[in-house]
Order: C-alpha cells, then sequence, then structure tokens
C-alpha cells in the first residue's frame, strides 16, 4: 500500500510540497513524499476551490520551523490508577521517542471523567512534522510498554471486564510477583417458599 493510500485510508489529508507538509481538513485525499511538487500541484487543481476554501489548511512545516509542530494522542486509564502515576508514565513514553522535542516540554491534559475511566492526552514537539506518522507509532508504542511495565491497564470506553475470576489483562511478563486470579465466587441460596 503507498504511503498516498494509506492516508487517504486513515482519513489523513496530508500534502508534501518540496519540502513542505500540510494538511486541508475536509473530504481531500492525501498525497506524500514521492511526488514532485509540480505533479502536486497539477493534482491540487482538480480539488474543488470551494473544498479548499472551505476548509482550515495547516502549514505543519511552518509551525515546526517557529516552535515545533504540537502532536498529540489519548488514552483512557482506570480510576484506580493513580493519575499522578500516569502522568509519570505518559511523559516517560514521550521523552523515549524518537524525534519528539525536549522543549517545548511535552505535557499532559486529563481531557474527561467518565463513569470507569479517565481520559489522559499526551501532548508533544517535533521539528519533523513529515515524520508525523512514524512519531505517533512510536509514541503509541513506548506508551503501550511503559504501562504494562508499570501494570496499569489501559482501558478503553468499550472495554467491559468480570473480575470475578478474571486474570487482569496486562501481560504475564509484567504482571506482580506471586499474581493469581481472583477465584469465582458463587453464592448458593436456598429456594423461597411460595
Amino acid at each position: 500500500m503507498t504511503m498516498n493510500r494509506f492516508l487517504r485510508a486513515a482519513g489523513v489529508p496530508v500534502i508534501v510540497r518540496g519540502r513542505e507538509v500540510f494538511r486541508i481538513y475536509g473530504p481531500v485525499g492525501g498525497f506524500m513524499a514521492a511526488e514532485r511538487a509540480d505533479s502536486v500541484a497539477r493534482r491540487l487543481e482538480r480539488i474543488a476551490n470551494d473544498v479548499v476554501l472551505a476548509g482550515a489548511i495547516v502549514n505543519y512545516t511552518k509551525l515546526a520551523a517557529a516552535h515545533g509542530t504540537i502532536l498529540h494522542t489519548s488514552v483512557t486509564i482506570g480510576d484506580d490508577a493513580p493519575w499522578r502515576q500516569v502522568h509519570d508514565l505518559l511523559l516517560a513514553a514521550a521523552r523515549r521517542t524518537d524525534l519528539v522535542l525536549a522543549e517545548p516540554k511535552p505535557f499532559v491534559l486529563q481531557t474527561s471523567l467518565d463513569d470507569s475511566y479517565v481520559s489522559y492526552q499526551i501532548n508533544v514537539y517535533t521539528g519533523r512534522p513529515e515524520r508525523m506518522l512514524d512519531i505517533y507509532s512510536w509514541l503509541h508504542a513506548n506508551i503501550h510498554d511503559a504501562f504494562n511495565k508499570a501494570g496499569v491497564e489501559i482501558m478503553s470506553p468499550s472495554y467491559a471486564a468480570l473480575r470475578d475470576g478474571n486474570a487482569i489483562t496486562i501481560p504475564k511478563a509484567h504482571r506482580p510477583e506471586g499474581y493469581e486470579a481472583p477465584g469465582f465466587r458463587v453464592e448458593a441460596h436456598p429456594p423461597r417458599q411460595r
């Protein structure tokens, strides 16, 4: 699959013109690096002007030159995890990610408090916006590793678990020493008399 097709399938309209990376918000196909600038320009002429004018256009290259392009991703973590630990794990994962700038410093936002989990957003800066797909992939891998090593489950809004008798979802290699799944509790009551 070409990068162009991948971006379109992912719904990420990105345009590379020469050495500049743009994103047009709206129903526009993606364009990526292997194309010459004049080829991209010809293809851009075919995009309806109203789509381009109605959408927001972001020049990631100009942003990166000024103070870095900000990238962010979210995770949902169960209410039982201490929020300070979650912040520390996300920031540690960001620091281990290639092409993430040390300054401006990465930061974490808690974006929602839901019934059984909290949504956290890690924000990082990069000077290499043309590598954003790689950076996202590396960041996600580092987050996964950090949380597994710390024994903190990454929960999602659609996740449901019957804890009575089921093991936690953390890989065995990262579970606390001596961990055993809790037993399944069954209570028997005599039938009611009518």
